[in-house]
């Protein structure tokens, strides 16, 4: 039997709520331009319980709707209004209160089966290890693979053409997945496939995503303080045009003075 904690399934249960969700949370991914209150909203519930791919398939599910609508509503992209009412009256009514029990087991059986594809290499060894068939471990990934949960090829062609390092360096700098495969002249569904062999979460790249933004904030900085021909106090970046600067440096580093004393100022 395999038993694997990395692809452990957080409690699919989300309650409506008048809780006040806080927009600045940490698991909070930057919305696409254009995208809906509603679909920003469908993120921050949707963000906590989608940790993997095994969950976001079993969320999908649930909720009546591709894979692919769920990743989009992570990444903040816009959505038609028929789709964002309809996930949103799903979870209104409780679509996600249960754990899908059979269902989930069958899932994570195939996901860990294609996992440990990636580190044996052969149908072989797969089946040597969980005790079927060579037959018998090409036709579960095969089955996974027709319902969407991964892309199975064989890895006498398969060749990874992206490092991790350069997966996570790259969604740094672009912050969308997308955009990371562009650069790297992939698809999606390979950069999909690759996270999944490298093992790369949702919270690896929201730390890869908030690593990009100091960055970012620290290049604004240094540029802002030369402009000035000395290093900005609090009230003058708040008072300039760098007061946008001043609130995303609080929501990263938490004070004014974290920031500071990070760069030795």
């Amino acid at each position: 039997m395999l038993t694997s904690p990395r692809f452990a399934l957080p409690d699919l249960t989300i309650r409506e709520t008048n809780v006040r969700i806080e927009p600045e949370s940490k698991h909070f991914l930057k919305s696409a331009a254009g995208s809906s209150p509603l679909s920003a909203r469908l993120g921050r519930q949707l963000r906590p319980v989608v940790q993997n791919e095994v969950a976001l398939f079993l969320v999908a599910s649930k909720l009546g709707v591709r894979p692919s609508t769920i990743r989009k509503i992570l990444d903040g992209c816009t959505l038609s209004k028929v789709v964002e009412r309809k996930v949103d009256a799903a979870l209104k009514a409780g679509a996600l209160s249960t754990h899908g029990g059979a269902a989930s087991a069958k899932l994570e059986r195939l996901f860990e089966i294609f996992h440990l594809y990636h580190k044996e290499r052969t149908l072989e060894g797969v089946g040597e290890k969980i005790g079927l068939t060579r037959e018998r471990v090409r036709q579960l990934l095969v089955k996974g693979s027709e319902i969407g949960l991964f892309q199975y090829k064989s890895h006498r062609s398969f060749k990874p053409s992206v490092s991790k390092e350069k997966i996570l360096s790259d969604y740094q700098k672009f912050q969308k997945l997308y955009l990371v495969a562009r650069a790297n002249g992939i698809s999606t569904v390979q950069l999909k496939n690759l996270r999944t062999l490298y093992g790369i979460t949702l919270r690896d790249l929201e730390q890869a995503r908030d690593e990009g933004r100091k960055r970012t904030c620290i290049e604004k900085y240094a540029s802002f303080s030369a402009s000035l021909g000395h290093p900005p106090s609090t009230t003058e970046l708040q008072r300039s045009s760098g007061s946008y600067l001043s609130q995303t440096i609080r929501k990263l580093w938490g004070s004014f003075q974290s920031f500071r004393s990070d760069l030795r100022v």
